[in-house]
């Protein structure tokens, strides 16, 4: 378990190359015309040839980074398979240029039903269902007049023409690919019915779109669907999914306890029952400790920070992302919408020696003097990260990127 997200391939790979990320699996990337500028794909060997997952879009060079990637990672083998997760152009793009070459395509019924839809519905305008679906989301004259006045974007402009036949997966499912056994697990609000894959025989995830590490899933309401709630969908699928781990409904994650005054803290991540621990003198900060099973002691910000029980619906959480704050901010989420009140110990100082009021102060600072951070959340992420190189380069100093003490006083 870690305190963060852990990216274990520092570097993607390089376009029309690929990178191993387990015995018989490869990851490559594609570019997308975007603000978010790729898609993932995967290669999963298998003795006669290949199963891919997802496509990318259909473009004159998406399909050259495919022939570089044909005759090399992936070694001139046949593709024998193209397993795609949902019906997005950018996953779906090329499944007819595969299936020309006697791929066999793998998907559910409604992301094939959707898909093959919405290449034949070419329209040269937009519909009087889209313009009625602007003009309900706010649109004013001059921008309705533009909208009604452009071609609408076409799935048929990304998407190679789909012929009839497709091999369907659902809920429950299992596949064998590269030596393992994937169980097909469904998730809605990014994409209806979109189809995640669950290794069996290890810890392997391939989530497509439904679960990202690094941002939120892109959840959107459309004129097809304009009364959709695409939101509750996903939160609904992720709860399903906790639910599939394990999850015990009505028991706690966690609960933040005391230690008394000379505290052991060796006895951090050993599991012991209520009992054990109530001898030890740990009390919960609201008086006693829950009856939930077996708890291990949790000391994220060390000796000095708050302290947690935490109980066996943590672990699920992990299973969902396995990121030790990750889990804690989940946790400590549901509690506050539960009516919980905040934690009673703060936490200390981080690896920087600043405290999250000081990155937050940080933030409103460099905001401030022009270096936007597009808010003042006190995390440290892509947005404060290029407001402080900007900063820097601009005072003239080594650009790092970091947050720092010195940093905030010189704003």
């Amino acid at each position: 378990m870690s305190d963060a997200i852990h990216h274990p391939f520092p570097e993607a790979p390089a376009e029309g190359e690929a990178v191993t990320i387990a015995p018989g699996i490869l990851w490559m990337r594609l570019p997308l015309p975007m603000a978010l500028d790729h898609v993932n794909i995967y290669a999963l060997q298998d003795p006669e040839g290949w199963t891919l997952v997802d496509t990318g879009f259909s473009s004159r060079r998406t399909k050259a980074i495919w022939q570089r990637l044909l005759d090399g990672p992936l070694a001139g083998k046949p593709i024998r398979r193209l397993i795609v997760t949902h019906h997005h152009p950018d996953h779906i793009g090329l499944a007819g240029w595969f299936q020309a070459m006697g791929a066999e395509l793998v998907t559910t019924r409604t992301a094939w039903l959707l898909a093959r839809m919405l290449v034949l519905d070419v329209q040269a305008t937009p519909t009087p269902e889209a313009m009625q679906f602007y003009r309900r989301a706010g649109l004013g004259p001059e921008a309705l007049a533009e909208k009604a006045a452009q071609r609408p974007f076409n799935f048929a402009d990304i998407v190679d023409p789909m012929p009839l036949g497709f091999t369907r997966i659902d809920e429950g499912d299992v596949l064998t690919a590269a030596g393992r056994r994937w169980q097909v697990r469904l998730g809605h609000g990014h994409a209806p019915d979109h189809a995640t894959l669950w290794s069996l025989d290890d810890n392997l995830i391939l989530g497509g779109d439904q679960l990202l590490p690094g941002i939120s899933a892109n959840i959107g309401v459309y004129p097809t669907e304009p009364e959709a709630d695409p939101l509750g969908d996903w939160l609904a699928s992720t709860a399903a999914y906790l639910a599939k781990n394990g999850w015990t409904h009505g028991q706690p994650w966690g609960q933040e306890v005391t230690l008394p005054a000379g505290f052991n803290t060796g006895l951090a991540g050993r599991g012991k029952g209520r009992s054990d621990w109530a001898d030890l003198g740990v009390r919960g900060v609201n008086g006693g400790l829950g009856n939930h099973g077996a708890a291990s002691l949790l000391l994220p910000g060390g000796s000095s920070g708050p302290a947690f029980l935490l109980y066996r619906n943590f672990n699920v959480i992990l299973r969902y992302n396995n990121a030790q704050n990750y889990a804690l901010g989940i946790g400590y989420l549901s509690d506050r919408l539960n009516g919980a009140g905040p934690l009673r110990a703060a936490f200390g100082p981080d690896a920087q020696g600043m405290t999250l009021a000081d990155r937050q102060l940080l933030q409103r600072k460099l905001t401030a003097a022009g270096y936007d951070t597009q808010g003042s959340d006190g995390v440290i992420g892509s947005k404060t990260i290029a407001a402080i190189n900007a900063f820097q380069s601009a005072r003239g100093l080594p650009v790092t990127g970091q947050p720092s003490v010195d940093l905030l006083r010189m704003l």
